[in-house]
């Protein structure tokens, strides 16, 4: 029998997480006209060209072929052990286009996406540009937000290696007061060795304690390549131990065919638990905003389903901040003093 999430009817409140999985396609659906200023957010695909790196990395004798990817150009670079000042120099050339990228003004999906979760809940990316910390920064004196973690590293985030402490790249270590040091980034596709480094082992292993008891996990614009073989073993890993998987939803936001991302993560669906969205909008945190957990239980479990209260298309940071705040409130009743969560009705 699969263990039941950790439901309190009483209170309508579900403490299982809900994890969120980010890939370079949710920061093209955050900006899909650029940033603030309109520069192209660079993919895999296209980074070489974007960057302008075609000429530097032609000289280096990589071909064509080569070039079409640019974790396999940096691969062959960094295996080649020829090539020690041109890794630098792509290194400072990819941290100085991510760290000029800027989140416009107008509410994007990641303002969205940040507000419709609760602490208990946790937000994975593997993308280096700084948009998710930036809505993070102007969206957390509204409330506690979910956890954040970066599984490739960010250009906005730093670390102290000794006293395991993380923040914006331009903060001080609380314990030693030094400075912040720099996240890494590059790492060759063949010998991604995440667990090796200090500030991404951390990651990783609070990403991987979630899953194991994640209620909903959801997907956005992630293609877990084929490359990159040792993310997709170390979360299958802990998506297998979760006893609650049985009962769980994996929702898959992509503009790929549904067919095709079934296959491409049927490893961790169980029977029909899944849903292919080609967005955000349609899965359970913005339909549900701050109770996803909820009414995917009293739905299912409970047969007792919520009203959609999804959030309205807004462009003004403030007005969405209004609009989700009688939430917040609800939540902070339920700490201070167990009073229940008011299921969604229709008006």
């Amino acid at each position: 029998m699969p263990t039941l999430p950790a439901l309190d009817i009483s209170l309508k409140v579900n403490h299982s997480p809900h994890v969120v999985v980010l890939g370079a396609g949710a920061s093209v659906a955050a900006c899909p006209k650029g940033d603030a200023h309109g520069k192209r957010l660079p993919l895999m695909a296209n980074l070489v060209s974007v960057l302008g790196l075609d000429s530097l990395l032609r000289g280096a004798g990589l071909t064509s072929d080569a070039l079409a990817n640019f974790e396999r150009a940096y691969d062959q670079l960094a295996s080649s052990g020829q090539h020690a000042d041109l890794l630098l120099e792509v290194e400072s050339r990819v941290r100085g286009y991510f760290t000029s990228l800027q989140l416009p003004d107008a509410v994007t999906v990641y303002d969205a996406l940040l507000l419709s979760l609760r602490p208990k809940d946790i937000v994975a990316t593997f993308n280096w540009d700084p948009f998710l910390l930036q809505a993070y920064a102007r969206n957390r004196t509204l409330r506690l937000l979910p956890r954040v973690v970066f599984l490739h590293g960010n250009v906005y985030l730093g670390y102290c290696p000794e006293h395991n402490m993380k923040g914006y790249l331009t903060q001080t270590c609380q314990v030693c007061g030094k400075a912040f040091q720099r996240s890494p980034l590059l790492f060759p596709i063949t010998n991604k060795q995440y667990r090796k480094h200090p500030l991404l082992a951390g990651e990783w292993d609070e990403l991987s304690k979630l899953l194991e008891h994640a209620y909903i996990l959801t997907v956005f614009g992630y293609a877990a390549p084929t490359s990159d073989t040792a993310a997709r073993e170390i979360m299958l890993k802990a998506w297998n131990t979760n006893q609650t998987r049985e009962l769980a939803q994996i929702e898959v936001v992509d503009i790929l065919p549904r067919q095709q991302l079934y296959e491409r993560w049927r490893d961790f669906i169980v029977s029909h638990h899944w849903g292919a969205f080609a967005s955000l909008r349609h899965t359970w945190q913005l339909r549900y905003p701050g109770r996803s957990s909820e009414t995917l239980a009293f739905a299912t479990l409970q047969q007792a389903p919520w009203a959609d209260k999804p959030i309205p298309r807004f462009r003004r940071l403030d007005h969405l901040q209004d609009w989700i705040r009688p939430l917040l409130e609800e939540e902070q009743a339920l700490e201070a003093g167990n009073v229940p969560f008011k299921p969604f009705r229709r008006a």
